[in-house]
């Protein structure tokens, strides 16, 4: 299903495959296409970190910090720059951290993944341009990091600087970002 996902991609990076109590939890079964993509790929990294599958239960309060975000969110994925890809609502949405919005990317996350990632879609969707730049600046990220960028874009950052990007870590950086559009 996702040798689609794996051309326009590459092969899954330093995969970390879920355990059985996650893949028969609730939270696993609410998407067949996401089950079976954590089932091949787990939680991985793809082209040198332009994009990840995540583990959803790191991202569960994500709505008590993002009052744009719907508490029934399932995070399945993000880019290196913190935007994060979720299921809600039976839609697949990605919430932009840096405009602190939410943009609908369609009904099917797996529809998403083998589509929406083509290289036509990736400069938009993953910001690529400028991942390559940062990327050769600043080296592979960890699982745990992003790219931050500095001073935040509603602080007056300059997204287009490779400079102005510094490794950080994702799940404080998410918080920041968050505080920057309350």
């Amino acid at each position: 299903m996702y040798d689609d996902l794996h051309k326009s991609l590459g092969k899954p990076e330093n995969r970390m495959l879920p355990d059985e109590s996650f893949l028969t939890s609730d939270l696993a079964q609410a998407d067949e296409g996401l089950l079976e993509l954590w089932k091949s790929d787990g939680w991985s990294r793809y082209r040198d970190g332009l994009f990840w599958t995540v583990d959803p239960r790191e991202f569960s309060g994500l709505s008590n910090d993002w009052t744009v975000v719907p508490g029934d969110a399932i995070v399945f994925a993000r880019n290196a720059f913190a935007d994060l890809y979720f299921l809600s609502e039976g839609n697949t949405r990605l919430l932009d951290g840096q405009w602190g919005r939410i943009l609908d990317l369609g009904p099917d996350p797996s529809v998403f993944l083998t589509f929406g990632l083509k290289p036509r879609n990736r400069g938009n969707l993953l910001r690529e341009k400028i991942f390559k730049a940062v990327h050769k600046r600043l080296g592979t990220l960890e699982a745990d990091e992003c790219y931050g960028l500095f001073p935040a874009l509603p602080l007056g950052g300059n997204d287009e600087d490779p400079a102005a990007y510094k490794r950080v870590k994702l799940q404080g950086y998410l918080r920041i970002l968050a505080q920057s559009h309350a």
